[in-house]
């Protein structure tokens, strides 16, 4: 995905996991905290806009220096 080497994804819903695994995609299902520090150098967030708040402590624990944040979501 977008010349990435290597590509981990995470949801806590079972269908979502299900079809990220169809499309070829590893993913596991389970929170964020589960992964090292620092584990990424892009991080791609979709969740409601109220929750980013609360994850900016875990976003900034998993994003390598230097890395990207990228958050979506709705209200």
């Amino acid at each position: 995905g977008l010349g990435a080497r290597r590509v981990v994804g995470c949801d806590l819903e079972a269908d979502a996991v299900l079809m990220t695994k169809q499309r070829g995609v590893r993913v596991y299902q389970g929170p964020a905290f589960a992964a090292r520090d620092g584990v990424c150098d892009l991080m791609l967030a979709n969740l409601p806009g109220y929750v980013h708040l609360d994850l900016a402590g875990e976003y900034a624990r998993l994003v390598q220096g230097g890395g990207q944040l990228i958050v979506s979501g709705y209200y």
